[in-house]
């Protein structure tokens, strides 16, 4: 879903203010404009919306969009957002001529847990791995003159990590990817290995923080297992750069550069960053590269008359990650600030004659040429039919998601379906279930990012994008599966070097027990629920999360598994390829040999 989207909405609704003179409208004031979602892409109704300085704006409505008319002075810098049950975050608004827009994303915040006698200390381990340990006698809270107040007895935690290496969790990451050093410099880009969210509270709401003088041990996921030259993150590696946002300048501050990466069972990678913090908040596991530059793109193509969106975000999830949007009018070239990292750009451009669309699938931002950046050409087709995405890494989605097969067949356990999309220069946007019977054609907001429905059998879904160009469609086909049978979402692995073996991790619900194991890529029919030929372990409980599997390092082609298995039935998972080396066919793997360069990892053949 595009910001760009907004603009017919924005303008209708600044239209309704009937106060207000044409004169008014078009020059001494701005239409400030946002749209919020969730990490699922759902529209988020009432966040309320602050600028900077605290000061509230007004809320977002059932689509997640808000629109105020302010004074060309009184346009924030950035917003402040909270919705109950959510992560804070903050966004830039960019200003383009009478128009200003913001773009975000929420995550959902853990459920606190209830902490009791705290007096005496606190030692709390939450999921993937993010921990926090205090001393007796640290926490305070304030009263209305600032001063410190000890607290005793319940209060309430939420610990919140933010698994960077999914696109869908990225956009929760909060603010920019910007940050200042310790030595002050200005804020330049960073690239992180996993963030976490700390909020404490007494059971009545107040905030809790560290007593003065006080200091916590945190651990941090690291959600990321290669470094951006591609070599593999290592436990016990000191040295390295803590971060944490401030939420009164909007960026992030380097706390330290001592914190070191320990190994952690509890950590979907085994893999944490440790350090000591002096307060709560948003902590960080970042790296600002030497690489940074502003990145010249010559935009090609792109009528005078059409406003401009930019999203660049880091290519490799397996690497430390970066994202950006930037929202412009429509220039010849623009200079956007990059890592040295590989990047892929897309752009969108509306007019009244229909979408202007380019993409850049990866390039390496900041490469140097005799001394000078090379600049980037974007070069824009339209006018278009609407764009349904189907390229950026990761949609459509489908949730509960069961399996998806090298066609993108998706499969789903139960009735509840939600179908998670992106759509650019939509004037109207339809979806319709089983075309092909004449299912009904249901009419979607343009600017929905997502579509909630149930089914009672197999499904194929008709999305149909439309405006002044033409219409584009998109059929999603989704298998129903017996829902009294386990449901898993993901089956991931990934090396883990401090064991030498391969880390299998999955998300299951309904499942009794485990079994995993490993199969020579093959003819494999499955035999009283196993593959046959495979080695397998003994059953396991499914909240294990994961474990190790040796696999022969013989140059043999191999493919894991896991058997979910419950008194209805069994599924059976095999591990999506993350890492191609010499194809993409999905779910066929090898053992690729150390060649000296690093360890080996699991790929497609």
């Amino acid at each position: 879903m595009s910001a760009l989207l907004l603009l017919v909405l924005a303008v209708m609704l600044g239209a309704c203010g009937g106060s207000d003179s044409p004169t008014a409208l078009s020059e001494d004031t701005v239409l400030v404009t946002g749209i919020v979602t969730d990490t699922a892409g759902s529209p988020l109704a009432g966040v309320e919306v602050r600028d900077e300085n605290e000061r509230p704006l007004g809320v977002s409505d059932t689509e997640g969009v808000f629109a105020l008319r302010v004074g060309k002075d009184a346009v924030p810098g950035r917003v402040r957002l909270r919705k109950t049950g959510y992560t804070s975050q903050q966004a830039r608004v960019n200003v383009a001529g009478a128009e200003a827009r913001f773009e975000a994303v929420m995550g959902h915040r853990k459920p606190p847990v209830r902490l009791t006698n705290v007096e005496n200390g606190v030692e709390y381990l939450g999921e993937g791995g993010a921990r926090v340990s205090i001393g007796p006698d640290s926490l305070v809270t304030h009263d209305d003159q600032g001063n410190e107040v000890p607290v005793t007895g319940d209060v309430l935690l939420s610990v919140t990590p933010i698994d960077v290496s999914r696109n869908d969790q990225l956009g929760a990451f909060p603010g920019p990817f910007l940050g200042r050093d310790l030595a002050g410099n200005d804020p330049a880009p960073i690239l992180s290995y996993g963030t976490v969210e700390y909020v404490f509270a007494t059971p009545d709401g107040r905030p809790v923080n560290l007593a003065s003088g006080k200091y916590a041990q945190i651990e941090i996921p690291v959600f990321i297992t290669e470094h951006l030259d591609g070599t593999a993150v290592q436990s016990n590696t000191y040295g390295q750069a803590l971060w944490y946002f401030d939420e009164t300048s909007g960026d992030w501050v380097q706390e330290s550069n001592a914190a070191a990466v320990v190994q952690s069972d509890a950590s979907p990678t085994g893999l944490v960053l440790q350090d000591y913090v002096s307060h709560f908040s948003w902590w960080n596991y970042d790296i600002k590269p030497s690489g940074s530059c502003l990145q010249t793109i010559r935009i090609e193509g792109l009528p005078s008359n059409s406003n401009l969106e930019l999203t660049a975000r880091t290519v490799v999830f397996s690497r430390p990650r970066f994202a950006s949007t930037s929202y412009k009018r429509a220039v010849r070239s623009v200079g956007l600030v990059f890592p040295q990292a590989e990047i892929q750009l897309r752009g969108v451009g509306q007019t009244a004659e229909g979408l202007y669309y380019a993409e850049i699938p990866a390039f390496v931002a900041c490469r140097s040429v005799n001394g000078v950046i090379d600049p980037v050409n974007l070069t824009f087709d339209g006018p278009l039919p609407p764009v349904i995405n189907t390229d950026f890494p990761g949609f459509p989605l489908v949730f509960p998601m069961f399996a998806r097969d090298a066609g993108g067949q998706v499969s789903i356990i139960g009735n509840d379906v939600y179908i998670k999309f992106e759509v650019f220069g939509a004037e109207r946007l339809t979806i319709q279930a089983n075309p092909d019977s004449d299912g009904e054609i249901l009419e979607l907001n343009p600017n929905h990012v997502g579509y909630r429905t149930t089914i009672t059998g197999d499904t194929t879904f008709r999305l149909m994008a439309e405006n002044a160009a033409g219409a584009t469609t998109l059929d999603i086909p989704v298998t129903y599966v017996n829902s009294a049978l386990p449901r898993v979402s993901t089956l991931s692995a990934f090396y883990d070097p401090a064991s030498t073996a391969f880390r299998l991790r999955w998300f299951a619900r309904g499942a009794d027990q485990v079994n995993y194991g490993y199969v020579v890529l093959g003819d494999d029919p499955i035999t009283q629920g196993v593959p046959v030929g495979s080695t397998i372990s003994a059953p396991v409980s499914p909240d294990e999360d994961s474990v190790l599997i040796d696999i022969p390092n013989d140059g043999m082609p191999y493919e894991l598994f896991a058997i979910f298995m419950n008194s209805s039935g069994q599924v059976i998972r095999r591990v999506p390829a993350s890492v191609s080396c010499t194809g993409s066919m999905a779910n066929q793997f090898i053992i690729c040999q150390d060649n000296g360069e690093g360890p080996p990892i699991l790929a497609a053949q």
